[in-house]
């Protein structure tokens, strides 16, 4: 029974989600220490919980101004905004090809913990000069206010420049960008406008006819049960299905590497198979070179699709084998759980591995 739950373990590697959260706990009691305040200084903190908002894909829609008193220069745009190293900054590109000045352009977001200020930094194909933005929240305006001097030379002059950007948040699918600028010491003026929309998922190119995969893609906080002895193992993970190739699929990509009984990394692909008539998925983890395929019927009376796998592999030197089989039911679009169940070669009965509850954020 021992060698089954450590062979249970193998599986969870191929099975789980694997989303292990990173869990910590304040002791409370004395000052931290110069380098414990330092360490915290250095980790992502609540200033870049506002940051976040940024991360995913949105659709711009950019006014430029080109004179005082003039309808504005209007065009759309498209971006992807990401998180990187561990969340400490946010990172976009973008490609203007419309208006007066196409251009393709970076921006790198941030806050700096010790100086508590926001900055960005923006870069083009059309200078050498970075730009470099800094500022605070401000309560009032409900808006992050960033400024920026520099020169600029145009048509032959040599400006002294003052720029104010005001980022407002407006929900967790928009937000806004104003650009206001002073010339040589005049009045400031509103020269640009750019509203971030989040842009809607791709709608699926598969032929699909249950919508199994619309019901799997998006955002979810998974529950999870994981027996790797006599007692499961409860832990609560987020997890995420985005569409990919032309909306044929939609695969998940995760990082247990913190997970203290099996460190991996792995990537889950699913789509539906026209010719079979069934749902395929495959996935692949760090720690094998092995591809788990798995492939099951939808059975709309019950809600239910079923996914089953022949299995194999080593652990602690050991080879192992046998058929699993995890199978999916819905509650509702928003809800649904997964159940895995292993039957070993050589073992006499199937057994209940993971067990998973899936809800909609």
């Amino acid at each position: 029974m021992k060698r089954l739950w450590m062979l249970g373990a193998a599986l969870l590697v191929l099975l789980a989600v694997g989303l292990i959260p990173v869990l910590s706990q304040d002791m409370g009691g004395d000052e931290p220490s110069p380098e414990e305040a330092w360490k915290k200084a250095q980790e992502p903190g609540e200033a870049h919980k506002l940051l976040a908002k940024m991360a995913g894909d949105w659709d711009m829609n950019f006014k430029m101004w080109m004179a005082k008193d003039t309808p504005p220069v209007e065009m759309k745009m498209s971006t992807s905004i990401q998180p990187r190293f561990g969340g400490r900054f946010m990172v976009g590109e973008y490609e203007m090809t419309e208006g007066p000045f196409p251009h393709k352009g970076a921006t790198w977001f941030g806050h700096d913990n010790s100086r508590k200020k926001y900055q960005w930094i923006r870069i083009t194909d059309m200078d050498t000069a970075m730009r470099v933005y800094e500022g605070e929240y401000d309560e009032k305006a409900k808006a992050v206010i960033t400024q920026a001097s520099y020169s600029m030379d145009w048509q032959g002059q040599t400006f002294d420049v003052k720029e104010r950007n005001v980022w407002k948040f407006l929900s967790d699918d928009q937000f806004t960008m104003e650009v206001l600028t002073s010339y040589g010491g005049e009045p400031e003026i509103k020269e640009v406008e750019i509203t971030y929309t989040r842009a809607k998922p791709v709608a699926p190119a598969t032929q699909d006819p249950h919508g199994i995969l619309k019901k799997l893609q998006g955002d979810f906080s998974v529950d999870m049960k994981i027996w790797m002895g006599p007692e499961p193992i409860v832990m609560t993970a987020p997890l995420t299905y985005n569409w990919t190739l032309d909306g044929q699929a939609i695969v998940m990509e995760y990082d247990a590497s913190d997970m203290e009984a099996m460190p991996h990394k792995g990537v889950e692909y699913i789509s539906y198979n026209e010719v079979t008539g069934e749902y395929d998925s495959i996935r692949m983890v760090s720690t094998s070179g092995a591809m788990t395929v798995w492939s099951g019927k939808y059975d709309p009376a019950t809600k239910t699709l079923e996914f089953k796998a022949d299995i194999s592999g080593v652990m602690n030197g050991e080879k192992f084998s046998g058929k699993s089989r995890a199978v999916y039911k819905w509650e509702s679009d928003n809800k649904y759980t997964a159940v895995v169940y292993t039957k070993y070669d050589g073992a006499e009965e199937e057994a209940k591995e993971v067990e998973m509850t899936f809800t909609r954020k």
